[in-house]
């Protein structure tokens, strides 16, 4: 069965990048029934770059909008998909290269695994100067094996960014009422859908994944009181997982446990955050399995030292 296709880009400052972007797009060897695309206030011209890349290339199934006030990247994403019609969302960054194949891969799949909601490709990340490497992307064996990934002790861990992702418009609608604007949009997709049982992942490197120093993901030096920021809201973004698993009833008991067992870990780590207690220290390291790599256990260390 053949499925409407909508592309969402949400676009700030990003001149230097979006050209080639746009071109990665409409060289792509399946056609979009709809890109949407909305300019959060940028200040460098990008508005006008693409309402003249449109204009140029006479895109008509491409519309173009713009914020009357800067809404951040996690607002407009959100905004962009609530209004996207098609059966299957794309969803997009300013500043990435996509492989001409990209929709047509991940729409024949998604067309032909309909228990699939979430789909992620693979991606190349590539540097520009001042960047930072990112960990745990692009690492797959890229043989385009299909992954169907089930909760696990890394669950809270969003493996691939959503420009790799392909989501299906009734899961959008599903988890609109459990919409976080705190949490990013790939996060939301990544943690609800392996709640549900219906992420895959397809071993295939699809995006050039730019990495540059303005980067809206880009992190910079952690404080302490970042980390616990960033372990309270892990905190609740498990809780939110329990509480969707649970209503959807999708939630086998022994992975209920396993999001009880990461919450309680995960409340160790504030405690240590913010006391340095040695009993706090005990249970998160006899809870390591749970950090992504052991450099979270060792920054969590050096953090709580630093007081």
């Amino acid at each position: 069965m053949t499925l409407r296709i909508s592309l969402v880009l949400s676009s700030y400052n990003g001149s230097e990048y979006i050209d080639e972007q746009l071109d990665s797009l409409r060289l792509q060897d399946r056609t979009f029934d709809e890109v949407l695309i909305c300019d959060d206030c940028s200040t460098d011209g990008t508005y006008d770059i693409i309402r003249s890349y449109i204009d140029r290339f006479k895109l008509e199934k491409w519309s173009l909008a713009v914020n009357a006030v800067n809404n951040g990247w996690k607002v407009n994403f959100h905004k962009l998909i609530k209004h996207a019609t098609g059966d299957l969302i794309f969803l997009c960054d300013q500043d990435d290269v996509w492989l001409p194949s990209k929709v047509s891969e991940m729409a024949f799949l998604m067309e032909n695994h309909p228990e699939i909601d979430v789909l992620a490709c693979d991606v190349e990340p590539f540097y520009e100067t001042g960047s930072k490497k990112v960990p745990n992307v692009g690492n797959g064996a890229n043989d385009g094996a299909l992954l169907h990934e089930q909760i696990n002790a890394k669950s809270i861990y969003v493996t691939r960014p959503g420009c790799a992702y392909c989501i299906r418009k009734t899961f959008a609608n599903e988890i609109e009422p459990f919409w976080k604007e705190s949490w990013a949009h790939d996060a939301m997709l990544w943690e609800l859908s392996q709640v549900k049982g219906t992420l895959a992942l397809y071993d295939k490197r699809l995006v050039k994944f730019r990495r540059h120093a303005t980067n809206a993901s880009a992190r910079k030096k952690m404080t302490r009181e970042d980390r616990i920021h960033d372990v309270e809201d892990l905190i609740d973004r498990v809780r939110l997982m329990k509480r969707f698993g649970l209503e959807k009833k999708t939630l086998e008991k022994a992975d209920e446990l396993l999001l009880d067992d990461i919450n309680s870990w995960l409340n160790f780590r504030i405690s240590f955050l913010k006391s340095r207690g040695l009993r706090e220290f005990s249970s998160i390291l006899r809870h390591r399995s749970f950090y992504a790599t052991w450099k979270g256990l060792l920054v969590d260390a050096v953090l709580a030292c630093r007081g």
